[in-house]
């Protein structure tokens, strides 16, 4: 049983992906309502301490990775790209840490990641 702090921090850190969204709005990028919809169902997801709506947040989260590819292969720089995996990388450490000890922080942490990478890629990313 996590605390009400931990549950909170969890939720919260589902809308890391709230400034990469927001980029894709302002791009007119038709990937920006997977990335508001996966911050809403995650936030349920996790609000329910796990017991709801898990496939359909797996299936969310999913389609931000293959967002994330189309966006590193459509990027406007090398630099976004390669930004991107570096931060992804640190982001799956935490993934992997977060089913050893402490999950909520080590999950949120991997939320605050995963939502960089996807800001870093959304920045770089060439919408036409």
């Amino acid at each position: 049983m996590r605390s009400e702090n931990e549950s909170r921090a969890l939720v919260l850190s589902c809308y890391a992906l709230a400034p990469a969204t927001l980029v894709l709005v302002e791009q007119g990028s038709g990937l920006a309502p997977v990335y508001a919809a996966s911050m809403v169902v995650a936030s349920l997801y996790h609000e329910s301490e796990e017991r709801d709506f898990r496939a359909t947040d797996y299936a969310l989260a999913f389609a931000v990775i293959a967002a994330n590819l189309w966006m590193a292969t459509h990027a406007v720089s090398l630099v976004y790209p390669l930004a991107g995996i570096g931060i992804v990388a640190l982001a799956l450490a935490c993934y992997v840490m977060a089913h050893r000890r402490s999950y909520p922080s080590w999950h949120s942490a991997w939320h605050a990641l995963s939502g960089l990478a996807g800001l870093v890629l959304a920045a770089g990313y060439r919408t036409k």
